[in-house]
């Protein structure tokens, strides 16, 4: 078959490949009608300075992105949010960042010799997704081509497996250092060689996988993997793997054994179904799980999702500009400025870097103290003075972008940067 980008009043243009169609449609693009595409080229949206899309050719070499990802990803990174969710035929995902010019890439890839089957997928963040990246090249640079294409954070491939990498801040257990596969390429490791999310645990489970933004900024990676059936969320908790399943009730909802729903935010999974999440067990064993509230914000509004604008809808209320608009409270967003003092047996929350104790062990009731501190009130106040925009000096998260995916129809749906910039939906997907 054949790749192509289809643009709403335009013709068709193609790419030979291997594998199958995907198209993008977007009515703000500047592209010509009948251009062919050309692999490794980058095409800029003309409304949206922030986004991009890149067809790439059927030498991509994973084993070299393998050995450069394991022995070179030495870049600097920032600790990065995000949220998912499955539920019906539709995978939510919100990739969230600290303010930069990062830019997003749409990454076609087709089938080839180390690919098993055709993807579409999200490039975004620091070191790789800069804007300066699409402002300096009209192609991707030879040099770094296997990598970028390793580095995505999310995607979906033609079997309508999809998968999406967040963080846990978590520091001090055991992890894997010099393993098979770095963290960060999983997600093209599983797109381009899984059929389903059950064969992508089994594989992740055989594999070492490093940790490498755990040796970059102390966050553990942790991901959600969603196919028609079922969904897993696979974390490596105290250097051990864990896999929880979330299975089908027949109505569209994915369910744990013990009742969680296919959610995945910024804490392991593994032990808000071992202790029930948010509870002060769970806080105790997890001082930093983050994400909490959020995750709340997801459960309450997956009920009445049931289409395309619906999930889009989740994704909007929990961008990281509520953080400061007050839709919801954050407070887990601040992990690590309180916890649990174990000898103490206390909660508390920091105070310009000293530990101020509660008199209970309610490790919540200390994150909310620190929330509601002048410490933090200080630290947003030129965030709110400024309306949440992106500026060079200004270091809060924002969202860089929002996905759903239609497992089913093999659509994604995607807005950049809260709609700071375009508040298109634009189109992409596996035809």
């Amino acid at each position: 078959m054949k790749f192509s980008i289809k643009l709403q009043l335009l013709a068709v243009a193609t790419l030979i490949a291997s594998a199958c169609l995907i198209s993008c449609n977007n009515t703000k693009d500047a592209s010509e009608a009948n251009e062919a595409h050309v692999a490794y080229e980058i095409k800029k949206f003309e409304n949206n300075p922030y986004l991009a899309e890149v067809w790439w050719g059927e030498d991509y070499d994973s084993i070299a992105a393998i050995e450069t990802l394991n022995k070179k990803y030495n870049q600097p990174a920032e600790a990065g949010g995000c949220s998912s969710w499955h539920k019906g035929d539709f995978h939510g995902r919100n990739i969230d960042w600290m303010m930069r010019d990062y830019a997003t890439i749409i990454v076609h890839m087709p089938k080839g010799k180390s690919v098993k089957y055709a993807s579409v997928s999200l490039l975004a963040g620091n070191p790789i997704g800069v804007k300066s990246l699409l402002d300096e090249n009209t192609s991707i640079p030879e040099k770094v081509r296997n990598v970028l294409a390793a580095a995505v954070v999310d995607g979906m491939n033609e079997k309508g497996v999809v998968i999406n990498h967040n963080i846990v801040p978590y520091d001090g257990a055991p992890y894997e250092t010099n393993g098979d596969i770095a963290s960060v390429m999983v997600c093209r490791y599983v797109l381009d060689n899984c059929a389903t999310a059950k064969e992508a645990v089994e594989l992740l489970g055989s594999k070492n996988v490093t940790q490498a933004v755990v040796k970059l900024a102390h966050d553990y990676s942790h991901f959600m993997i969603s196919d028609p059936t079922c969904s897993y969320v696979v974390e490596w908790v105290n250097g051990k793997f864990v896999a929880t399943e979330f299975k089908s009730d027949g109505n569209g909802n994915y369910i744990s054994p013990k009742g969680q729903k296919a959610i995945m935010t910024n804490y392991f999974v593994a032990m808000a179904e071992e202790y029930g999440l948010g509870t002060n067990e769970f806080f105790k064993n997890h001082e930093v799980g983050a994400g909490v509230e959020r995750t709340r914000t997801i459960d309450e509004m997956l009920p009445s999702a049931n289409t395309v604008e619906d999930h889009l809808e989740i994704c909007k209320a929990v961008w990281y500009k509520q953080f400061c608009e007050g839709k919801t409270n954050w407070m887990t967003e601040n992990s690590g400025l309180y916890g649990y003092d174990k000898e103490q047996g206390k909660a508390y929350y920091t105070h310009k870097g000293e530990k101020i104790m509660l008199e209970n062990d309610d490790v919540y009731a200390a994150a909310q103290k620190f929330f509601e501190s002048q410490d933090a009130k200080d630290y947003y106040a030129d965030f709110l003075a400024n309306g949440n925009t992106i500026s060079p000096t200004n270091n809060y998260w924002f969202t860089q972008h929002s996905v759903v995916y239609d497992i089913k129809n093999l659509k994604g749906y995607l807005i950049m940067q809260e709609g700071l910039f375009c508040k298109d939906v634009v189109t992409f997907g596996i035809e």
